[in-house]
């Protein structure tokens, strides 16, 4: 698993190079042009295929499909010994993943979190702690996939298309969205020193952010190993942006893995331990007798905390989590009428902002007749945009209550 995601983070800045060439109007194409064409032979040429298949089917919600992109790129997991399951059942205990998070980060001025890029759930569970975190005292958040073009993200309170890439998902356009209102300073950290390595630029960006305020509390959102603790980890050639963060700041952040224990496209690319825990309704972590925090035995130089994500349930076809703890609903479009003709993409915008440059809230492909139709939203007024894969589009207003 390690090194697909070494793998992943070499080839996630080459992606990004052949997504900018796309259309600069949309980064959403429908499930057919997607799959279009068969794997290159080519090994890198393959991983690149895969790596862009499962990010722009992340970007349209089509999370199962996101699922089985990605592990095309991964290896079956070895089983967990008899003996070390016995000693995970009989020495750890569940707990509420944001709960302990929460309590733990009480004790610290700085939390990196990491993510799968082409896993919107785990932008969700960062939503899910960012009311507790700013009760605590952390007002800054870091987020490795903003562009630092942006200079009036804060004021205008929202993200827009030149924001970024990877912000342009709906999960992470509502995690900013919710981060600004709260009254978080978001920034981004990605590295624009020419002279320094990716990860130590990153932590310097981080440092420049915080350190004329020594009350400073940070969140950082960052993708895969760059959280890793580990000094002796190399990440194409230096130690990761947490190392680095570490030895410029002083500060031990607590480093919160998601890119582990969370379900996959078959229990074969599943971690072993992750497969003991059932079927919980809400993220967990596990720990033991001393208040020790279970993280895979691979793992456990790397980060401090390890959360087991549930697996998705799927309501009226829309993952569960996408509701972000209830501050969404489903919204039924039984009685729309789409002229276009099938398949077609409904993107849904927030009123009064400029089309030209707006982010979706939500995004659904529609394949066919039978489909059920439920965009999920929160109470207020939207414009909905919906178009097929000929360019004809159809806008109707949308009002929620």
């Amino acid at each position: 698993m390690r090194l697909q995601l070494f793998i992943f983070c070499i080839l996630f800045p080459l992606s990004l190079s052949s997504f900018a060439q796309e259309k600069a109007d949309s980064p959403y194409h429908f499930s057919k042009d997607i799959l279009e064409g068969s794997a290159p032979e080519d090994e890198m040429e393959r991983q690149l295929k895969y790596n862009e298949q499962m990010m722009q089917f992340a970007m349209i919600g089509e999370f199962e499909q996101a699922l089985i992109a990605g592990d095309s790129l991964s290896i079956f997991e070895a089983p967990v010994s008899e003996a070390a399951a016995d000693s995970f059942f009989n020495n750890f205990e569940a707990y509420e993943a944001v709960d302990v998070i929460l309590e733990e980060a009480a004790n610290s001025s700085a939390v990196f979190i990491n993510e799968a890029h082409h896993i919107p759930m785990h932008r969700a569970f960062t939503y899910s702690l960012l009311r507790g975190l700013y009760d605590q005292g952390y007002r800054y958040f870091g987020i490795e996939a903003l562009s630092h073009e942006d200079t009036l993200l804060n004021e205008r309170g929202y993200p827009i298309k030149s924001s970024g890439y990877l912000v342009q998902e709906p999960m992470m356009n509502e995690l900013i969205r919710e981060a600004i209102w709260l009254g978080f300073t978001v920034f981004p950290y990605e590295n624009n020193h020419d002279s320094l390595h990716r990860e130590e630029g990153q932590a310097r960006n981080i440092y420049e952010q915080i350190k004329d305020d020594p009350d400073a509390k940070v969140l950082v959102h960052a993708g895969y190993d760059h959280i890793s603790e580990d000094d002796k980890w190399e990440i194409a050639g230096s130690i990761p942006m947490a190392v680095h963060f570490k030895k410029l700041t002083g500060i031990d952040p607590l480093t919160i893995d998601q890119t582990r224990m969370y379900e996959r496209s078959h229990s074969s690319f599943e971690n072993g331990y992750y497969g003991m825990i059932g079927y919980p309704r809400t993220p967990q972590l596990f720990l033991n007798e001393e208040g020790q925090v279970f993280v895979n035995p691979s793992d456990n130089k790397h980060y401090d905390i390890q959360v087991f994500h549930p697996r998705t349930r799927y309501v009226e076809e829309r993952p569960d989590w996408q509701m972000l703890g209830g501050h969404k609903q489903l919204v039924p479009l039984k009685k729309l009428r789409i002229k276009p003709g099938l398949p077609v993409l409904i993107k849904v915008y927030y009123e009064g902002e400029d089309l030209e440059t707006a982010i979706p809230t939500d995004i659904l492909e529609v394949r066919d007749n039978e489909q059920p139709l439920f965009l999920l939203l929160d109470k207020g007024k939207y414009w909905m945009v919906i178009e097929n894969s000929r360019g004809v589009v159809q806008e109707e207003d949308l009002k929620v209550k």
